[in-house]
């Protein structure tokens, strides 16, 4: 079946009534909905990393993670947390590494994983170091995309 460039597409409501055009009041209606969501053009895009934590998948804000290092030595922190992996030199500075998964309440990463990673987060007054088990893209994504 071909569509005639002189008349509108007849919407899916009014499948029914195929030859009838559609209301002025219907086309009207449309174009104050379509009016109301945002054009993709125009949307605010976002840039998070994407990183898994004992199967689940996360992601911080892209701007929040300054750098993504292999697994090094830690230093153990004495009386610290269980979560506090301990801390970690980077070019002369010192960092805490959190391991995520105890934060979470999740069970203890295998020792030895070749993909885990820790991300330095910047948390204002300091950097942060997070313990995960991979690293897997950089996702942007449109505001609508995100749920809060």
């Amino acid at each position: 079946m071909s569509h005639d460039p002189a008349r509108p597409p007849v919407p899916a409501s009014q499948a029914g009534s195929a030859l009838a055009p559609p209301s002025v009041g219907a086309l009207a209606a449309s174009r104050v909905a379509l009016a109301a969501v945002p054009s993709r053009a125009t949307e605010t895009t976002h840039e998070y990393l994407a990183f898994e934590v004992s199967g689940d998948r996360m992601a911080l804000p892209l701007a929040a993670v300054k750098e993504i290092l292999k697994l090094a030595p830690i230093t153990p922190v004495p009386r610290a947390g269980r979560e506090v992996l301990g801390i970690l030199s980077v070019r002369g500075r010192i960092t805490t590494v959190i391991c995520l998964r105890a934060k979470l309440g999740l069970p203890e990463p295998e020792p030895g994983s070749r993909s885990a990673r820790i991300l330095l987060v910047d948390r204002g007054a300091e950097i942060l170091g997070l313990r995960v088990d991979a690293v897997t893209e950089v996702l942007r994504l449109r505001t609508s995309e995100i749920e809060p």
